[in-house]
């Protein structure tokens, strides 16, 4: 995944789908919608589960990314 792809994604997660899921919240709850709180709890569960995602690509990518240098480090010292 390319850096601009990740930093986009990051930015959704952390930002844009918090901001949809309060207003969403607040603009149903002004309706008097009947099932609000089920919409919430699953827009939060979308959110959580694509920063959870992210997070792990995240991780996986600076794992491989620290051992290719301690590898090439490590080539190089000898």
């Amino acid at each position: 995944m390319s850096d601009k792809v990740y930093d986009t994604l990051k930015i959704i997660a952390l930002i844009v789908l918090p901001a949809i899921t309060t207003f969403v919240g607040t603009t149903l709850t002004a309706l008097n919608f009947e099932y609000t709180e089920v919409v919430v709890v699953i827009m939060t569960a979308f959110d959580t589960m694509v920063g959870t995602i992210i997070k792990k690509i995240s991780s996986d990518y600076y794992k491989n990314n620290v051992s290719t240098e301690t590898i090439n480090n490590i080539k190089e010292s000898e």
